[in-house]
């Protein structure tokens, strides 16, 4: 902590407004009233509900303003909606007049802080942060000029990472629109390019009993395509991370998009797990939980991965089915929608190996899969370099806060 940084106590600093308790019998999702935020609304500020009463200009909240959620899990944010009312359990801060603590800094500054009231507050079921225990903490700040100069680096930072994300966005929805128009249309082996949609050019196309589909391609179920049956995995605890063992993947070793996640990842010490080594062309299915239909195909630059025993792995017969036209075939709404109903059970949802067996896909041949697959890979490398780019911003950020708001690193302003 540096020599000119001075103890300041937040609530004669800041303002901190505590949401109203709007009586819940005039909520509405039909958008009559004036819309109110709730705790669920305030990290992607969405607006869902309505409040159809009266109420005070007090508890306006407007763009630009920083938001935290008081229960479970706390939410930081600044509001990027309409107008809306701020309901109970929601705080409000604002800068007051002649202040010591800058806004924009302390939107940054409560990151670190809340997290440290977060971990010291008791909990029966669900935490819920003290308001009282937020105002009366003394912290220490550096000069105001530093402080608005914190805040300038970090919000760059945030610029960089928004600008990453609304470029994965955007290729992601080009993806998906591809996929779309890939695995209904094709590609014309003699042009190069996709067939004409069937309502342009029907003659190009035959029915089948889940629609239409280019003439040439088949239906075809996944056991008939498969080197022998699908395997399970091994069933055996993780252990912390040992170079000398093999790696583990686990359902949550596998991202959203179906990439191996490294960070934090686990070991396995069990004397079969050579047995249950992913090599190249297989791809796991998740069979389990809300997980299920999740899949990962094994690239080798990821090492040497044992699957854990929520996954069941299949290799395809390259001569039928590429891995990577499969795996991309499980990217789409018509595999989620299999899923959904596949998975519809009591309970716990599920698909086990034989059911696996019976999802269905559109094949063409080989040489139409290739230039398929080449395509979304394209797309999907794309994806993947600003995925690692926005990884990079994100720990540097974390850094630069770790560093910043501690007073680790000076900054000169």
């Amino acid at each position: 902590m540096k020599d000119n940084w001075q103890s300041l106590k937040i609530g004669e600093e800041i303002n901190i407004l505590s949401g109203h308790p709007f009586n819940s019998k005039l909520f509405n999702n039909e958008k009559e009233g004036k819309p109110l935020i709730r705790i669920r609304d305030i990290l992607n500020s969405s607006v869902e509900t309505y409040f159809s009463g009266s109420y005070n200009d007090l508890f306006l909240i407007k763009k630009g303003d920083i938001l935290i959620g008081m229960d479970g899990e706390f939410h930081i944010s600044k509001w990027n909606n309409i107008d809306s009312l701020l309901n109970q359990r929601i705080l409000k801060v604002f800068q007051k007049k002649k202040a010591e603590i800058d806004i924009d800094y302390f939107y940054y500054f409560l990151f670190p802080f809340l997290k440290k009231i977060h971990n010291i507050t008791p909990a029966t079921t669900v935490k819920h942060l003290s308001t009282f225990d937020i105002k009366k903490a003394v912290e220490f700040f550096p000069p105001i000029n530093q402080q608005r100069k914190i805040a300038k680096i970090l919000s760059t930072a945030d610029a960089v990472i928004k600008k990453t994300e609304v470029a994965i966005a955007k290729y992601k929805g080009i993806k998906n629109g591809m996929m779309q128009d890939l695995f209904s249309r094709g590609i014309d082996l003699e042009t190069g390019k996709l067939r004409h949609a069937y309502k342009d050019a029907p003659e190009l196309y035959k029915e089948t009993e889940l629609g239409w589909i280019p003439k040439g391609w088949q239906f075809r179920r996944l056991g008939e395509m498969v080197v022998n049956k699908g395997v399970y995995g091994i069933n055996a605890a993780a252990v912390d991370f040992d170079p000398e063992k093999y790696n583990y993947l686990r359902i949550t070793d596998i991202s959203e998009d179906g990439y191996f996640i490294p960070e934090g990842k686990k070991s396995v010490d069990h004397p079969d797990a050579k047995n249950f080594l992913l090599s190249k062309g297989d791809i796991v299915f998740a069979r389990t939980g809300n997980s299920t239909g999740k899949t990962y195909l094994y690239e080798e630059e990821d090492g040497k991965l044992v699957f854990a025993g929520f996954l069941i792995k299949f290799h395809p017969d390259k001569n039928v089915l590429l891995p990577n036209f499969l795996k991309f075939y499980t990217e789409t709404n018509w595999y989620w929608n299999w899923v959904e109903i596949y998975s519809a059970r009591t309970g716990q949802p599920g698909i086990n190996e034989n059911e696996y067996r019976f999802l269905q896909l559109p094949i063409p041949l080989i040489e139409e899969q290739k230039l398929i697959v080449q395509r979304l890979i394209s797309l999907s490398n794309n994806i993947e370099a600003e995925t690692n780019s926005l990884i990079k911003f994100k720990d540097l950020k974390k850094g630069l806060m770790e560093d910043l708001l501690t007073g680790k690193v000076e900054v000169e302003v």
